[in-house]
């Protein structure tokens, strides 16, 4: 039904109030693709750079690295800061929930290094406390009331079971796993494979990392290209991110770091790095 004013220009269609941001939120939820011009983000690490140092220059595969990074660390914090619109019965996020949200972050970091440093000064040994059982006598006078105390006995308050020093890397290995669990999530694992590539793309895992990654235990690879353990933890990274079909989905997530770790290997391998780097990719691919 078409509606027409009293001059006859016919009116433009208007949708409800919030309807067209719901219909943007699905379509973003659903897509995979970068929120931030590419150029744009480009121009801002450049700028940033130039602060340091004036001749630096940053490859694709490095500007896309940390575009992930800082892309997933915005929406993980605007979804946290929603949190506090919707508890305050808001729809829009404020720049009062911004701060509050950073200010929880700040003071859950101090709880974080206070009980941590509270759980490394548990072992320390603590010198016995003295409690003395008093008796007291009043004696009247018709001058003035003498109070007179005599220490009876010295007992030692009982101390407090000591931890060894086994006991003391126990538990700083428990709080080790604790703070660096393996996540569980397809999303997690990738950030968490991001924090631990190191500044020229190679990744240094420990062996419950790679136990993790793979789903296989007391895993041992071996080639006779190379004998290098950050060469081998890198491809054993790249072929499970490039053959499991879980990371297939996320290829904008990792295919970045592993453009690099792949040149980087190339480039350790020396001449003839590529054919070399394909033979040995099929050795981990076979041992996996």
């Amino acid at each position: 039904m078409i509606h027409f004013t009293t001059g006859g220009i016919k009116k433009p269609h208007r949708y409800r109030p919030g309807t067209v941001a719901l219909r943007e939120i699905r379509f973003y939820q659903t897509s995979t693709d970068l929120l931030i011009p590419y150029q744009s983000f480009q121009r801002l690490v450049r700028e940033i750079g130039q602060q340091f140092k004036t001749d630096l220059r940053f490859p694709k595969s490095t500007v896309m690295a940390l575009q992930e990074a800082s892309e997933s660390y915005l929406v993980d914090f605007f979804h946290d800061t929603n949190l506090l619109a919707t508890n305050a019965k808001r729809v829009t996020i404020q720049s009062k929930d911004i701060h509050d949200y950073s200010s929880l972050i700040a003071v859950s970091s101090k709880m974080k290094s206070i009980t941590s440093l509270q759980s490394r000064t548990s072992g320390i040994k603590k010198k016995p406390r003295l409690s003395c059982t008093r008796k007291e006598t009043l004696t009247s006078s018709p001058i003035s009331q003498k109070k007179t105390v005599t220490i009876s006995s010295v007992t030692s308050v009982p101390k407090r079971l000591e931890s060894t020093s086994s006991d003391e890397d126990l538990s700083d290995n428990n709080e080790g796993k604790k703070e660096k669990q393996w996540p569980t999530t397809t999303q997690g694992i990738i950030r968490r494979l991001i924090q631990l590539q190191k500044f020229d793309g190679l990744w240094q895992l420990s062996v419950n990392d790679i136990e993790n990654l793979t789903g296989k235990k007391k895993l041992k690879i071996k080639s006779p290209y190379t004998k290098d353990v950050s060469i081998l933890t890198s491809m054993i990274v790249i072929v499970v991110l490039k053959y499991e079909t879980k990371f297939q989905s996320y290829k904008s997530m990792w295919n970045p770091l592993v453009n690099k770790a792949c040149k980087r290997i190339q480039e350790l391998l020396g001449h003839g790095g590529k054919n070399i780097f394909q033979q040995l990719e099929e050795d981990v691919q076979k041992q996996i």
